[in-house]
């Protein structure tokens, strides 16, 4: 197009001498779907109506025959569209608390740069693995039939019974509706006696279709001290059943989180030698990306001009909707491209030129939501197609399915971009002291071993059941990404646990007071809010204490395998973009 260009201009009586005039006016012409021809006149037009005493003749009112490329460039940038000029600035563009950090989290940890005690590995900063696929990306969804609902509920009861047996040693085998003077132990989901929201006085207890004939039992909490529940949370519940009618709960265990992952002692040292004493540094964001007013990706933009102004993060975790289905041109039918051309050409070219900026050793990490009306709408998602992210840097990318987990060198973090916080909130019913909500939301998800453990699900989360699998935590992540609608928020929470084997039950009333290990978890906000900007996190997580120790050739305490205990090492702050 660029020979066109200057021939359609030559035309006109102008001349396109500067190379980047050049592809300057091809950008726009695409940028507006006009051909060469069309733009040229376009400009003529343009040039003739200026006011500008350099665009217009100095002599009389005919037009100028030739035109210097400043001028013109001048010209063009004052005019971005033929029809529309934009004289003001977006919301977005005078937001008022860009880089402010609303919240901080380990703010007394500092990370001081002692790389150079560390020895020099020679080695990839950052490696980024995928962790607890299941099933292949192109496998089927939306064929959601009654028996995969019955499998799935049925099988996260036998599941947590499973996982309780293991923990305890104890096999929660009395069927719920049969009568029992003497307490034992009843495991089963918690539903609601009606189709109204979750109370104290309208919980049901359902059984699994092997121990219970998946029958319902009313369940009186009233000798309960405390207790957090929702409805499709599994529980094991101590309690006698007078008459086969109501089980009178007298302890009640919610969490049985899967086990904690540790890492060897050379592989500690090898990370540390890798990132050397800053540690490892995570970006994460949620979308939406650009503003209520229109599709130009400014907050995008944003984020990625902040992170290429400091040392770029080792990784950068970018969670949908990339494109919004609640943005006003998309529901309007006014986006001037598809879809998948948003996509492509306002987040993929702009991760490209970051990319080039940050270097080979950033990574990027895509997660999608179910509000991509370029992505399958169900829930659990699947990635991205290869095919759909048209990126010069494959290598770089890292595209994960909603939920997912992966690990950045030890590691392990978990993301879910369904709002769980936001659908759990409104479901909980509870007694006892009042703490702070929003980290005891994700709680329930390691507990239950779920991404999303709330059944019935909420209004337009697009459950699939057949897909249900791919909701199963593989593991405790280190760091949980829960974006919500909600406050924003990076918070330490505890994993409880059941009491380890042996240990007398009847000893622990709420029966989760063991903590095995605590979760950093994250919302992170959204980048976007309306037509302003939102909120991002970053993390900085120094290296091991072991591993640091052995990359500086100290002796180690232990050769053995080492829990991460990246709550106490890793420092989170949720700022402004």
């Amino acid at each position: 197009m660029d020979d066109q260009l200057i021939t359609s201009f030559k035309r006109t009586s102008y001349e396109l001498e500067a190379r980047e005039l050049v592809l300057k006016c091809v950008s726009l012409a695409q940028q507006f779907d006009l051909t060469a021809d069309q733009f040229a006149e376009a400009f003529e037009a343009f040039a003739v109506n200026s006011v500008e005493p350099d665009v217009l003749s100095d002599t009389s009112n005919t037009r100028r025959s030739r035109t210097t490329p400043a001028k013109a460039a001048k010209a063009i940038a004052a005019a971005p569209s033929p029809a529309v000029t934009k004289t003001t600035l977006s919301s977005f563009q005078q937001r008022t608390q860009k880089g402010q950090v609303f919240s901080t989290l380990n703010a007394h940890l500092h990370f001081d740069d002692e790389a150079q005690e560390m020895e020099s590995s020679h080695v990839q900063r950052c490696i980024v693995v995928q962790r607890g696929v299941s099933s292949a990306s192109s496998s089927q969804f939306m064929v959601d039939r009654l028996q995969d609902k019955v499998q799935y509920l049925d099988g996260q009861i036998g599941d947590f019974a499973a996982a309780f047996e293991d923990a305890t040693g104890c096999h929660p085998s009395h069927p719920i509706y049969a009568a029992c003077q003497d307490p034992v132990l009843m495991v089963g989901r918690i539903c609601c006696d009606s189709e109204g929201r979750l109370n104290e006085r309208s919980v049901l207890l359902e059984g699994s279709i092997e121990l219970s004939n998946g029958m319902r039992t009313k369940l009186d909490l009233s000798k309960l001290e405390g207790f957090k529940l929702f409805p499709g949370q599994v529980v094991v519940v101590r309690g006698i059943n007078p008459a086969g009618a109501c089980i009178v709960a007298h302890q009640m265990y919610t969490a049985v989180p899967k086990p904690v992952v540790q890492t060897s002692l050379e592989q500690m040292q090898h990370y540390a030698q890798a990132t050397g004493a800053k540690g490892l540094s995570i970006v994460v964001a949620a979308g939406p990306f650009s503003s209520k007013e229109d599709a130009t990706y400014e907050p995008l933009q944003a984020l990625l001009t902040h992170c290429t102004t400091q040392p770029p993060p080792d990784v950068l975790v970018l969670m949908g909707p990339f494109v919004d289905a609640d943005h006003p041109l998309v529901q309007s039918g006014m986006l001037e491209e598809s879809y998948e051309d948003v996509f492509a050409s306002q987040v993929i070219d702009r991760l490209d030129e970051y990319l080039e900026s940050a270097g080979s050793s950033c990574h990027v990490v895509l997660v999608p939501s179910t509000r991509d009306v370029h992505h399958h709408p169900v829930f659990p998602q699947t990635p991205l197609p290869q095919e759909a992210v048209p990126t010069r840097h494959p290598q770089q990318f890292t595209l994960l399915r909603n939920p997912g987990t992966f690990a950045c060198n030890e590691v392990v973090v978990g993301v879910v971009t369904s709002d769980v916080v936001k659908h759990l909130s409104g479901q909980e019913v509870q007694r006892g002291p009042q703490g702070d909500r929003l980290p005891s939301f994700a709680a329930h998800l390691l507990g239950q071993q779920s991404y999303y453990p709330l059944y019935p699900p909420a209004s337009g989360s697009l459950l699939d059941c057949s897909q249900a699998s791919n909701l199963q935590l593989p593991l405790t992540p280190d760091i949980l990404l829960l974006p919500s609608d909600l406050n924003p928020f990076a918070k330490l929470v505890p994993v409880p646990a059941p009491p380890p084997q042996g240990a007398d039950t009847d000893a622990h009333p709420l029966g989760a007071v063991q903590t095995v290990n605590q979760v950093v978890c994250v919302n992170p906000g959204r980048l976007t809010k309306g037509a302003g900007g939102g909120t991002f996190a970053s993390f900085q997580i120094a290296p091991s204490a072991e591993g640091r120790a052995a990359a500086l050739g100290r002796a180690p305490e232990t050769n053995g395998s080492l829990a991460h205990s990246v709550h106490a090492r890793c420092k989170a702050v949720i700022t402004r973009v």
